[in-house]
């Protein structure tokens, strides 16, 4: 994804793709939900993409097409973007926290979703980048786990739910929960898998 989709930027790709994209993230939360009540679905979407023309009213058709609660939908800004209209943007996060849905702000701690990002847009969610959680459990890296608890106080007074990327192992796992109740993400849970087998898995854990 990070090769074809800076092509898909460049071109102006993007903003088709990522139409499909959400609309078809839109389907699936109300496909699982029946099963599933509450069951929440994340999409990506670009910089380019939140500035495109109509980009409210196109969710808000999918949204109402599907009968889907904006609650059960994150809508995470991807790490890639240069943010350069950030009042702009913030006015589209408030719009949609007061419409009801889920804002994130992914890979919190890249060039791009920065401290100035944070502090301009008012997301409900941070995803903390998970070049800070990879090593954390090996010797020498306890600045890491230093930054990572900070991080973690930083969203709990900024009232924001923070989800740490990158777990790959029990131990980190433990060492960040031995931080803070918070959500964790990453290969130790699972690898991105098909829609068919992660149907599997949720019916698994019934």
């Amino acid at each position: 994804p990070g090769e074809f989709i800076k092509i898909l930027e460049d071109d102006g790709g993007i903003i088709p793709v990522g139409k499909w994209v959400m609309e078809q993230a839109v389907k699936q939360q109300s496909i699982w939900n029946k099963d599933h009540p509450g069951i929440i679905v994340s999409f990506n979407v670009s910089y380019q993409q939140f500035m495109a023309d109509n980009f409210q009213g196109n969710l808000m058709n999918a949204v109402a097409k599907y009968g889907v609660d904006p609650a059960n939908m994150i809508v995470e800004l991807t790490e890639s973007c240069k943010v350069e209209k950030s009042e702009a943007l913030a006015e589209i996060f408030r719009q949609l926290k007061t419409e009801g849905y889920k804002v994130a702000l992914d890979d919190f701690g890249t060039a791009y979703a920065s401290l100035e990002m944070l502090r301009n847009l008012p997301a409900s969610i941070i995803k903390i980048e998970h070049s800070f959680v990879r090593e954390l459990a090996d010797p020498g890296h306890d600045v890491d786990y230093v930054i990572i608890d900070s991080l973690l106080s930083m969203c709990r007074k900024l009232k924001c739910h923070a989800i740490v990327e990158g777990v790959e192992s029990q131990k980190i796992a433990d060492m960040i929960k031995d931080l803070d109740t918070t959500m964790l993400q990453g290969y130790y849970y699972s690898r991105p898998v098909p829609r068919e087998e992660f149907e599997k898995m949720l019916e698994s854990q019934k």
